[in-house]
């Protein structure tokens, strides 16, 4: 049975706590006998599922929690609806005063509206921020809505993680009997008491922080990673793909990922799925998302400046430990499985359809290269003059000419790289490598630059071959803490051909380590090697 979608877009509303005035949608109710109700809103903890300890039934990381700042916590209005048990909605109410502590408050409902419904089991639904969106037609009353279709466009994170105006909704279904006799709560002072509503953001959050201590490759003095005696890569920028332009209200779940019996704040577990808008597309294995349709553009150029957020920039210290800085706030975006009906199989929608981290970073060139292989330290210290420099299984050579020295000599003749570029010279040359499995980087401004991707990570299934349920998702108020532990391989061209979009199930090899914490808010910590 659907109990209720994320339903209704409304004109966000102003609301005074000390107002008694009762506004729907900014026209006056007719007042009439009201019905008085308190509640108190629960703030986000927010809940993990990468590790289960049992004892909660919606905080279940053992990562630890984090507690949002002022500006992720601040409530500026609050609305309450109530709908039977089909979804369909009954009425609403504003805030009409408040009593007792913070986040304790007082709503009035016409007596008349709840009548019908006296004697009866309702679902009880919350609002706190509600986005500035309007509904195709002009409806935005929540009567006027398909509560299980509606979205909202999270194309723009001031829809949903305006600071001191987070979006929040459920974050648990709750359910509450009308009594019958409504009469000793017509009074302010004797409301009907609805108990505690947990909300959660709309917004999931990543924070990026340093290499841990004991990191094999990344070098303090340096501030950047070992690849060789000499060379070492320098993270310098990040960037995040696959971005979902649109966003159910509520949490939804479900058995498989689709819309298929989903339970609207439902619980999410080991084996059940977070339902987003796109999980058709994915369940087909339409991989293209581009600009101007879901997502933001991927698979072409990712030399666009919009994109980057300079590393060195990030300043905001996390409420977890202060070692993280915050990065970003974006929407939920998650995997189906394919194969309906069969939620104990492993998802095989393609990772690219998951959203990602992208990684910038340069060369970098220190004296000890001098020591083993000047030629290639003075060649890879002049970039413009040098040019192009081309790697074979992970070892950087240097430019064509100096692959075309090293291949020719006896010594040399025999290896990999010595009948590639035999291959490519009887194909036509320089212009014929990548084609035989040299690796190019061509200079710009800032030297030699590579990329890394990393696909977030939910639960891991600790199998590096096959995508666990929920492994590569992002999920609304988690946060995502990011850190690169260990480099030990190139990575991609940077301004070349983007990372490969059509893995289905994940490497073997891993090259790029990220530890990924997630707590609640939640957060989820990940540590990343490449």
């Amino acid at each position: 049975m659907k109990k209720l979608a994320s339903f209704f877009v409304a004109a966000m509303m102003i609301i005074s706590a000390t107002s008694c005035e009762n506004l729907f949608f900014g026209k006056e109710k007719n007042m009439g006998d009201m019905v008085y109700f308190t509640f108190e809103v629960e703030t986000p903890q927010t809940r993990s599922q990468t590790d289960t300890d049992g004892n909660d039934s919606y905080v279940s990381s053992t990562d630890g929690t984090e507690a949002g700042t002022d500006a992720e916590n601040n409530i500026n209005n609050v609305q309450l609806i109530f709908a039977d048990q089909e979804g369909n909605y009954i009425t609403d109410a504003e805030i009409s005063s408040t009593v007792g502590t913070r986040g304790q408050y007082v709503v009035a409902f016409k007596s008349e509206e709840l009548e019908e419904n006296a004697g009866e089991t309702v679902e009880v639904y919350l609002q706190c921020n509600t986005p500035k969106v309007t509904v195709d037609g002009g409806t935005n009353t929540p009567s006027n809505i398909n509560f299980l279709d509606a979205t909202f466009d999270a194309s723009s994170t001031d829809t949903y993680a305006k600071a001191n105006a987070f979006y929040m909704t459920n974050a648990q279904a709750v359910s509450f009997n009308i009594p019958s006799d409504l009469k000793p709560y017509t009074s302010e002072t004797t409301p009907l008491d609805l108990g505690i509503i947990v909300v959660e953001r709309a917004a999931a959050r990543f924070d990026i922080g340093p290499a841990s201590g004991s990191s094999k490759t990344y070098v303090a003095s340096e501030g950047a990673y070992k690849v060789v005696d000499g060379l070492y890569i320098k993270l310098t920028d990040i960037a995040m793909v696959n971005i979902s332009r649109d966003q159910y209200y509520y949490r939804r779940v479900s058995a498989d990922g689709s819309n298929d019996n989903e339970v609207i704040s439902g619980v999410e577990m080991p084996n059940n799925y977070v339902v987003d808008v796109d999980w058709a597309a994915k369940r087909s294995g339409n991989g293209d998302f581009v600009a101007g349709t879901t997502y933001e553009e991927f698979r072409t150029s990712m030399s666009n400046s919009k994109w980057w957020t300079s590393l060195s920039s990030l300043s905001q210290d996390d409420s977890y430990d202060g070692s993280y800085k915050i990065w970003r706030y974006t929407s939920e975006n998650t995997l189906p499985a394919v194969a309906a009906g069969t939620p104990a199989t492993p998802v095989t929608a393609t990772m690219n359809n998951s959203t990602g981290v992208v990684f910038r970073g340069k060369l970098v060139v220190t004296e000890a290269l001098a020591s083993t292989d000047p030629d290639l330290k003075n060649g890879l210290s002049d970039p413009t003059t040098y040019g192009t420099i081309y790697a074979y299984d992970n070892v950087i050579l240097g430019n064509w000419a100096r692959v075309k020295a090293l291949a020719e000599t006896a010594s040399n003749g025999d290896k990999a790289f010595s009948i590639a570029y035999k291959a490519a010279v009887a194909l036509g040359g320089e212009d014929k490598a990548k084609d035989c499995g040299f690796v190019p980087y061509k200079p710009n401004s800032n030297g030699y630059e590579m990329v890394y991707l990393y696909w977030n990570r939910h639960n891991d299934n600790l199998e590096n071959t096959v995508n666990g349920v929920m492994e590569f998702a992002t999920v609304r108020n988690n946060v995502y803490k990011l850190a690169v532990d260990e480099i030990t391989k190139l990575g991609y061209p940077f301004g070349g051909d983007t990372p490969p979009g059509d893995t289905k199930v994940e490497q073997e090899e891993v090259f790029f380590k990220v530890r990924v914490k997630v707590l609640p808010w939640v957060v989820r910590k990940n540590a990343i090697e490449f």
